[in-house]
């Protein structure tokens, strides 16, 4: 099932019942983001868990299979499980799937999959699954337009306690790129300076930050 990150976003509760997740895209801040996401779901929050990390080119054919094997056991201390896939190629594609699909049949609420990687190809077998499969989520993780961007920096500079006009914050983002990590490292660079300086006029210290 394919759902748009804004509505992920907005919507966390709502697929929370789902356990099974694939964040994809050339923005890696908003696959980032999305990952964290999972974790602040409500049932996770109050359970005890174990968290693995999976790197796919670090793994061989029979290790997916021992995985499949430890998943089907019960944590012996009632942890849930949460899996983190980060995937930078496709070479154990079918291993993966086969992972997936034994997961799914098993319907062991305990695990949670999240699966990270770069823009997948429309020919991709693993998207494929996640596009037409009701019970698993993705979410495709673009570079943000304007609007995105533009809401991204209000929001942030708000959660720092900043609050800027909407003239300032056009000029912020039309000198930042459309990769949401890159602009937030940017934005937490001028947060600082902002609130090392509270005595000087907030309109031209901004100027002098973005060189105007």
């Amino acid at each position: 099932m394919i759902v748009k990150f804004n509505s992920f976003s907005r919507d966390l509760e709502q697929y929370s019942k789902f356990s099974i997740f694939l964040f994809h895209g050339s923005n890696e801040g908003k696959v980032i983001e999305c990952k964290d996401s999972v974790l602040k779901f409500s049932r996770i929050q109050k359970r005890e868990r174990e968290v693995i990390n999976i790197y796919s080119n670090e793994m061989k054919k029979e290790d997916f299979l021992t995985l499949t094997s430890q998943l089907k056991e019960q944590n012996i201390f009632g942890f849930m499980t949460i899996l983190n896939i980060y995937l930078s190629n496709e070479r154990n594609n079918q291993e993966l799937i086969q992972l997936i699909v034994d997961i799914k049949k098993s319907h062991n609420e305990d695990v949670v999959v999240v699966i990270r990687s770069n823009q997948l190809p429309t020919r991709s077998k693993l998207r494929k699954i996640f596009e037409t499969q009701d019970s698993l989520i993705l979410v495709p993780c673009y570079e943000d337009d304007d609007f995105e961007k533009n809401e991204f920096i209000k929001d942030f500079f708000l959660k720092e306690g900043l609050s800027l006009p909407s003239e300032q914050i056009n000029v912020i983002s039309k000198r930042l790129s459309s990769q949401r990590l890159e602009v937030k490292n940017e934005l937490e660079k001028i947060a600082i300076i902002v609130k090392n300086n509270p005595q000087q006029d907030s309109e031209n210290l901004y100027k002098n930050i973005l060189g105007s």
